[in-house]
């Protein structure tokens, strides 16, 4: 089944953007699932892509910041972010599905 879903995409972006801003605290996420989870439940198939969905905005916003570097179009702001985004996404990747789906979604 293929879901797509504004929610889960939003939800997805939350949690990217919250546990980024908390040095990846999982704990916010779990916050953030419970709070959401008690007005919009995410199904199954929903709650089985946010941990793709959390990698690929961070991959995705590397790639555009870095688009930007190499095009000498950024400025310090834009650099400083790719720099923590590939932190970021590096944690996010050795932290591993695994992990995060049973630190941040679990109920």
């Amino acid at each position: 089944a293929v879901v797509s879903t504004q929610s889960t995409g939003e939800i997805a972006h939350c949690l990217a953007y919250m546990i980024h801003s908390q040095q990846l605290n999982t704990e916010v996420g779990r916050n953030i699932m419970k709070g959401y989870g008690e007005y919009i439940k995410l199904c199954e198939a929903e709650r089985s892509i946010i941990y793709d969905l959390v990698v690929s905005r961070f991959g995705l916003s590397c790639a555009m910041g870095q688009q930007k570097i190499d095009e000498g179009t950024a400025n310090g702001y834009v650099t400083k972010c790719v720099q923590d985004n590939v932190i970021t996404l590096a944690g996010f990747l050795r932290l591993g599905r695994d992990s995060f789906e049973e630190e941040v979604l679990k109920d």
